[in-house]
């Protein structure tokens, strides 16, 4: 999983070895990376979703089955969502 993805630069990077689900707030990003990815060929490597982590951030569940979470957070930070990936479990 890659939160706070931008454009996917760092999904892309991860797509050869693994399935990316990705998540960015800003529409235009994800629309981007979206086409980026079926462009590439990669459409089922990588999914990107659009969420405001800050006003919805995944909850503690939703990293089950996620072997690594790549966190690349936006200037402001990520307060909300680190609530719940530093959780046990």
């Amino acid at each position: 999983m890659e939160l706070y993805a931008g454009c996917g630069t760092l999904s892309f990077a991860l797509a050869p070895h693994s399935r990316v689900e990705a998540y960015e707030g800003d529409e235009p990003a994800v629309y981007a990376a979206d086409k980026a990815a079926r462009d590439a060929g990669l459409a089922g490597r990588v999914t990107f979703a659009r969420r405001d982590l800050h006003r919805r951030p995944l909850l503690s569940a939703d990293f089950k089955g996620a072997d690594v979470v790549v966190l690349d957070p936006p200037f402001a930070g990520c307060g909300a969502q680190m609530k719940f990936l530093a959780r046990p479990g």
